[in-house]
């Protein structure tokens, strides 16, 4: 967490507007924290890799934010990873929109959906 404070630090020195919500993404609490603050430019959605996790934090959060990354959207190798369901539930929303793309050099598998129905 120290780590993660720096980088917040950092990005306020630099003139960012930023502000850090630790918690469950699927309290209450922590969704009414984060929808206070928003609108988003960006969402990162990097949760528990559960099919129905990505999907309540895609639920809860896409409509606060313009841009929503997920992060490890490739099916895992065989035998690697076996818990890891993100990419069935990337596979559902890239057809929904046309701009979904995932980042061809990304070592973290990310993929971003341009999210027109949110907030503005």
């Amino acid at each position: 967490q120290t780590e993660l404070l720096a980088n917040v630090k950092r990005l306020e020195e630099e003139g960012f507007d930023v502000h850090l919500i630790t918690g469950d993404s699927h309290h209450q609490d922590v969704l009414a924290r984060a929808a206070m603050l928003g609108p988003y430019d960006l969402i990162f959605i990097d949760g528990d890799h559960s099919y129905e996790g990505v999907k309540q934090d895609w639920e809860y959060y896409s409509p606060l934010g313009r841009q929503i990354v997920f992060h490890d959207i490739v099916k895992p190798s065989p035998g690697r990873n076996k818990d890891l369901k993100v990419y069935q539930f990337w596979e559902e929303m890239k057809h929904l929109n046309p701009e979904a793309f995932i980042a061809s050099d990304s070592v973290m598998d990310l993929g971003r959906i341009w999210n027109a129905s949110s907030a503005s």
